[in-house]
């Protein structure tokens, strides 16, 4: 991956930056994934990473979480200097990376999702919980 810029086009819009990312590199071996990769991200914005296959976008938001370590570059978020902090430390700051793979559990019904979900704290056996449920009458679909 590397940097695309926007100066001097139309539509940059001029607010404060909330997130700051200056000469990012990293490499796995001898592949460089993310080369020299710099932007800013201000307040109020949406900001999306776009590019085909193997461009880099993994890499770049596992270094913005800090799953993985920069080889060189900084992160500055809301003017705190993220660089070299680990993921757990920058959750605290607001920043965490959440992944699109999903994981089925193929022995749970859906009952046990929807308690667990909504539910995690609370120890209730299934007779109750579905006691707290709304009413999910089933009514026959009439066929014409």
């Amino acid at each position: 991956m590397t940097a695309a810029t926007l100066n001097g086009e139309k539509g940059i819009i001029s607010q404060p930056i909330l997130f700051q990312a200056r000469g990012l590199h990293k490499s796995f071996g001898g592949v460089r994934a993310v080369r020299d990769i710099s932007f800013n991200i201000p307040a109020g914005v949406v900001f999306a990473i776009i590019g085909p296959n193997g461009a880099g976008k993994s890499t770049l938001l596992n270094l913005m979480s800090g799953l993985y370590e920069c080889d060189s570059g900084s992160l500055i978020f809301e003017g705190a200097d993220l660089s070299g902090l680990p993921a757990h430390r920058r959750v605290r700051h607001g920043i965490a990376r959440t992944f699109q793979k999903i994981r089925l559990f193929k022995q749970l019904t859906v009952l046990d999702v929807e308690f667990d979900k909504t539910n995690q704290n609370i120890k209730m056996d299934t007779i109750h919980y579905m006691e707290t449920l709304p009413d999910l009458s089933w009514k026959p679909l009439k066929w014409n």
